[in-house]
């Protein structure tokens, strides 16, 4: 489903990247650790197609991500990868239904109002539909922006330090909403952070503080938690 091969990035000719392989299946869940301006953001932008490496090739589902150019990779990025930003980006001119509709838009599908409401029911935030973003609390906000995610029944989900700010409990139910909405819609899930709490939840690991980058995979099942819609950039990840 997702095939990383001698990616490196550089900015500004400093390398911040060197990952020589990476393979994910259809429907697993990978955590990315290291610590902050170990390339994080840096991978998890490569893997949506917003930032191209400076060498090597990126494989989602089938399309290398460098061989699409403009619109098509934008309807391609819309239509098969869901994105959980790290400060949400959430419109603030807009109600939640309109931020989710905004999905399909921008994928060049159609608006389906249902749809976005079936998925607000489904994260326990139907009620706030009409509500805007400065009207709902981190928890629910953080909600929404799972919501417009799989909005569009993707078959990559990304979420860049989703529970980092958060404590124990919420740290928790963020993570657990992940999985969750992952595994409805059979989604890889690929979650990248530097929280150490939540490594224990994750069969596969991908530690970037090593050198080089280290794959693990437990031989036990991974436990619970506790026993935009983005345009290509060229910042360095902070």
């Amino acid at each position: 489903m997702v095939l990383l091969e001698h990616i490196r990035h550089r900015y500004d000719r400093a390398a911040v990247l060197n990952l020589p392989h990476l393979s994910i299946a259809q429907g697993e869940h990978h955590l990315v650790l290291g610590r902050s301006g170990s390339g994080k953001t840096t991978l998890l932008h490569i893997l949506a197609g917003l930032l191209r490496p400076s060498e090597g090739r990126a494989v989602v589902a089938g399309e290398e991500l460098g061989a699409l150019r403009g619109d098509a990779l934008d309807r391609f990025r819309g239509r098969h990868i869901g994105i959980v930003f790290q400060q949400m980006h959430l419109l603030p001119t807009l109600t939640v239904e309109q931020n989710l509709l905004l999905a399909p838009y921008m994928a060049g599908l159609p608006q389906d109002v249902e749809r976005a409401r079936e998925v607000l029911n489904s994260l326990d935030v139907r009620e706030k539909a009409g509500s805007y973003p400065h009207e709902l609390s981190v928890g629910q906000r953080q909600r929404v922006a799972i919501a417009r995610a799989v909005m569009n029944r993707p078959r990559l989900l990304l979420a860049d330090e989703p529970t980092s700010s958060l404590d124990d409990l919420r740290a928790e139910q963020v993570l657990g909403l992940l999985r969750e909405r992952a595994a409805a819609h059979e989604a890889t899930l690929v979650v990248a952070t530097h929280d150490a709490r939540i490594a224990g939840a994750f069969n596969h690991r991908l530690d970037l503080d090593d050198a080089p980058p280290t794959v693990s995979a437990d031989a036990s099942r991974a436990t619970e938690a506790n026993d935009v819609l983005g345009q290509p950039e060229d910042q360095p990840e902070r």
